[in-house]
């Protein structure tokens, strides 16, 4: 007697993101775990990605996974068309949290949920979640849906300097309350969001996902017990403008002023984009190491880790990464906000960030000198 196997449970995963356990940014990780997550739940998952990112010919030949490229015309184009279909409301809104319309994407999406074969669809980021809402079926069984959302934009919109982005503070919130309110289920990557999530915008299922270490975090060799450099670490993804942001204030302000006190001190700046930083003229002691597979080298004899932030929402991963790695960070409160405080994390404000550095430096200097 022969018995028919039990169909698989199927699960639609949309990213904004190329799911990469090596990506330079926190974004393609995060849909690495998530992919890999769903896998583990024993899901046979289909993939299907609209991303501004460079495509390669490996990604268009992934099994199960179909890429759309994404450009400021396609998102135009795709706006547009959904605008005159009478298919988005948001009209302030779209260019923050609609990035992802695009015609042959959402005709993809159409496609694959009339099929009527998932149980669960996941958009994994805010900007895909519009394109799934308008692609899920009017009539019929609806599957589960569940999204994330790694950056409340509530916290994006009330740290910028932009009065155009203050302007567009109310806009942006309630498309994102009813954005994340059209879902069965919303994640975050923080207790922080969770709870922002929870009570600025009534959602009645949150839940929190652990963020997991990049396995190059656990190769990483630390120098000897006793042994100190003067060597400051700025580990980041330089085209986002928040880093850049950072990074420009570093060299400007804070970094003179080590260098002063300290003049053996040494700056690191690594990570995507980090080559094309520009440093202020005369600088000294800084060296940009630009994007590695594996960034494991750029922690083993680094001193301190710094995330002078003062933009930017969500958990920070490059803090994450630098405390897997054993390395005491240097942040501001917007870096370390959603993190646990440790013996490893030191909240140092813009106005005494170099201060803090230098008395952490001069003391683990005169520490190794008198071991």
């Amino acid at each position: 007697m022969t018995h028919n196997a039990m169909p698989s449970r199927r699960a639609l995963y949309v990213s904004a993101f190329l799911p990469d356990e090596s990506a330079p940014h926190a974004g393609g990780q995060a849909a690495f775990q998530h992919r890999l997550d769903l896998e583990h739940a024993g899901y046979e998952v289909t993939c299907m990605i609209c991303t501004t990112e460079p495509v390669r010919q490996e990604h268009l030949t992934t099994p199960r996974t179909t890429v759309f490229g994404q450009t400021r015309s396609t998102a135009l184009v795709g706006y547009l068309a959904n605008l005159l279909a009478g298919k988005t409301t948001m009209f302030a809104a779209w260019p923050l949290l609609d990035t992802r319309a695009n015609v042959a994407f959402e005709r993809a999406l159409r496609h694959e949920l009339a099929k009527g074969e998932y149980e669960l669809v996941f958009a994994d980021f805010t900007q895909v979640i519009p394109p799934v809402i308008r692609a899920l079926p009017l009539s019929g069984p609806r599957p589960h849906t569940r999204c994330c959302a790694h950056d409340l934009f509530i916290q994006k919109m009330m740290r910028s300097e932009s009065a155009s982005m203050r302007w567009l503070t109310g806009p942006v919130v309630r498309a994102e309350r009813n954005l994340l309110r059209s879902f069965d289920e919303v994640i975050t990557l923080s207790d922080k969001d969770q709870a922002l999530a929870t009570q600025l915008y009534d959602l009645p299922q949150v839940s929190v996902r652990p963020w997991t270490a990049p396995r190059w975090t656990g190769a990483v060799t630390r120098l000897p017990a006793g042994v100190h450099t003067s060597e400051l670490l700025f580990f980041a993804n330089f085209a986002r403008p928040e880093n850049a942001e950072a990074a420009n204030w570093l060299l400007t302000q804070a970094w003179p002023t080590i260098r002063s006190a300290v003049p053996d001190a040494t700056l690191v700046l690594g990570g995507a984009g980090s080559k094309e930083v520009t440093l202020p003229v005369g600088a000294e002691g800084i060296r940009r190491a630009g994007f590695l597979d594996n960034p494991g080298e750029l922690f083993e004899h680094c001193e301190l880790a710094i995330a002078p932030l003062a933009q930017g929402a969500g958990v920070k991963f490059k803090v994450l990464e630098a405390l897997a790695c054993g390395v005491t960070v240097v942040g501001t409160p917007v870096a370390l906000e959603g993190i646990q405080r440790s013996a490893l994390t030191v909240e140092a404000s813009r106005d005494g960030f170099a201060d803090t550095i230098i008395s952490l430096l001069s003391h683990r200097q005169v520490s190794s000198a008198t071991d």
